[in-house]
């Protein structure tokens, strides 16, 4: 960590809330960086849908980005067993434009996970296609006293809060 961000391999996360949260791990600890992605057919179904009934197209949108977000706590999940940290603790998955980490940190995750090799593509304002798709870190480490920034955050409000 370094100031108010946490820097891994060719990974810098610029984010003063998630630098707070690496500052009192106990060392050493890990960035774990994914991606995934539904695929250009979800995104082609959704768009298909759409010209027969919105209402159909919502409900589909709705449960794809549901569906991706499970597909990612099951990746985490395996992502974990195959980590095997013996003891580690890990925080919450954090992506571009969460809290006070701005959606145009995409380009560096892109540049350190190559996404495009799976099918996702960034786009200039910063989004990915196909639209039903994650890039996110979580950290790893011995111990931390706090495993989400929303206990520091004041914006209670927010559509990320998770405490």
């Amino acid at each position: 960590m370094i100031g108010k961000a946490i820097c891994g391999a060719s990974l810098e996360i610029r984010s003063a809330k998630w630098a707070g949260l690496a500052s009192g791990l106990e060392l050493p600890g890990t960035i774990i960086a994914y991606a995934l992605t539904l695929g250009a057919p979800v995104d082609d179904r959704i768009a298909s849908v759409q010209s027969e009934s919105l209402a159909a197209a919502y409900t589909l949108d709705a449960t794809a980005s549901e569906a991706v977000e499970l597909i990612a706590d099951c990746l985490e999940g395996d992502i974990w067993a195959a980590f095997d940290p013996g003891g580690y603790e890990r925080t919450a998955r954090f992506s571009p434009g969460y809290c006070d980490w701005p959606l145009e940190a995409q380009e560096p995750v892109f540049e350190f996970l190559h996404p495009e090799q799976i099918g996702i593509r960034l786009t200039s304002s910063y989004g990915m296609l196909p639209a039903k798709s994650i890039t996110a870190v979580f950290l790893a480490a011995k111990a931390f006293p706090l495993t989400r920034p929303c206990r520091q955050c004041d914006e209670r409000d927010c559509r990320y809060r998770r405490v």
